[in-house]
């Protein structure tokens, strides 16, 4: 079972391409739905399926982020996680930095080449322009989630306030209830 993820890592590193963030987030999932069980049942450590993660990375890409590991992570024996190396392959896909690096794909190139012959007759746009019409992103935006206010237990607010009177309220009419059906079988009786 090891030797086939090995094998599936060495194909997709030879055969896949990273073109935007869901194909990294896609190959962080079906790597680790792999590994998982091989290293919860002992058949290859934590470290190998790290050394493996990286080695299923796309070629281009593999080289890019080696570069940016850290020089004590470079090596067999103490490889950068998997977690830690996802987030370095998201980085790269991120439209809002300016490092973006996102035209590694082979498709670029094509693109270009197809933009300037279609509009080599045109002399009304520059290529550059044209180059822009014909690729377009989407761009998903985020929403913040508001943080919790702090809670200061120094200082009591009258909601505080206000939920301990309606405590003590609800125990006094409990004990209420209680005392009435204690009347109640004891007239019973």
């Amino acid at each position: 079972m090891p030797d086939k993820l090995r094998r599936w890592a060495k194909w997709h590193a030879e055969n896949k391409s990273f073109t935007n963030i869901q194909d990294v987030n896609r190959y962080y999932r079906d790597f680790t739905a792999q590994a998982t069980c091989l290293i919860t049942s002992h058949q290859i450590s934590e470290n190998e399926a790290n050394i493996l993660f990286f080695r299923g990375i796309p070629k281009a890409q593999q080289k890019t982020i080696r570069r940016r590991l850290p020089a004590d992570k470079t090596k067999v024996q103490s490889p950068l996680s998997r977690d830690d190396v996802l987030v370095l392959l998201q980085k790269e896909f991120d439209e809002d930095d300016i490092a973006n690096n996102t035209d590694t794909s082979s498709d670029s190139d094509d693109n270009l080449n197809n933009t300037e012959s279609e509009n080599s007759d045109s002399d009304d746009e520059p290529p550059v322009k044209a180059l822009c019409k014909a690729k377009k992103k989407v761009k998903f935006s985020t929403k913040k989630v508001p943080t919790a206010s702090t809670f200061d237990p120094t200082t009591p607010t009258s909601a505080i306030e206000t939920l301990a009177k309606q405590m003590q309220e609800l125990q006094l009419g409990q004990s209420r209830q209680i005392q009435e059906l204690q009347q109640s079988q004891v007239n019973i009786l």
